[in-house]
């Protein structure tokens, strides 16, 4: 597989973030922890806030640029100390002629139910189009979990309910592993099933495709880390029956390279 061009934003100012007031709310200690949270929290004067805190908020962006795809995910949250509106989107835009393009939009609410642990429920949307295909999308109940295990493994279950009746789950797992106090290996692990399956996104019932990460960057500063990684991504079952049906492999390799920023 080409490689492929990984560029990171975490905190942007243009994604509905307020100012908040100095202090270490619960869930800010979980970032400061885990990968996901790791720069939206760093040690800065005026960025976070505890007990009776007033609105803040928090968002990360990764876009991925590869030859024949560009791939987003954005993850973010305004609200105080134990509710938040979360806002997660993630897709593909597949460049290639007759392919078109896959997203999910999320809106959940945040509960905070234990240290570093959060509930969120909400509601997710799914959409696919692209030309010579007719244009389709659905829409899920979203109940989950997003917290730090022991171990300091970031750790992110969701189930999904369609408004069609089908059931399907995802379970996000990463950590932060300080080789040196500038040089962290980041594995990451995502594992997608689905009770029915759903050929219309091309999923099979099962367990229908796993993808794992690792990543080795080197924080210049809090704020600034480039870094190099390998993902390999599987489909099972009938979901890699139904990827070589359609002309793509059911096994992948790429390698990124990228920049964390945070501000």
């Amino acid at each position: 597989e080409p490689a492929m061009i990984d560029a990171t934003r975490t905190r942007s100012g243009n994604a509905f973030v307020m100012p908040a007031i100095r202090g270490t709310h619960q869930s800010s200690v979980l970032s400061e922890m885990s990968s996901q949270f790791h720069e939206a929290n760093s040690a800065v004067p005026g960025r976070f806030c505890m007990d009776n805190c007033p609105v803040s908020g928090w968002a990360r962006t990764n876009l991925v640029f590869g030859p024949a795809t560009f791939t987003w995910d954005f993850v973010g949250w305004i609200g105080g100390d134990y509710n938040r509106l979360w806002i997660k989107t993630e897709g593909d835009l597949n460049l290639r002629r007759g392919n078109g393009v896959q997203g999910d939009l999320q809106l959940l609410f945040g509960r905070l139910i234990a240290p570093f642990w959060d509930f969120q429920a909400g509601v997710r949307f799914n959409g696919i189009m692209g030309p010579g295909r007719p244009r389709s999308g659905r829409t899920y109940a979203v109940v989950g979990l997003q917290g730090l295990a022991p171990g300091n493994f970031d750790v992110e279950p969701s189930l999904y309910l369609s408004d069609r009746g089908e059931v399907a789950a995802q379970l996000t797992v990463s950590a932060d592993l300080y080789l040196t106090p500038r040089f962290v290996l980041q594995p990451r692990l995502e594992v997608q099933a689905s009770l029915q399956g759903d050929k219309q996104f091309s999923t099979a019932k099962g367990v229908n495709q796993t993808d794992l990460g690792l990543r080795l960057r080197y924080d210049i500063r809090k704020d600034f880390s480039p870094y190099i990684g390998v993902t390999w991504q599987r489909k099972y079952g009938g979901t890699a029956s139904i990827a070589r049906a359609e002309g793509e492999p059911a096994s992948a390799v790429a390698f990124v390279a990228g920049l964390r920023v945070s501000f």
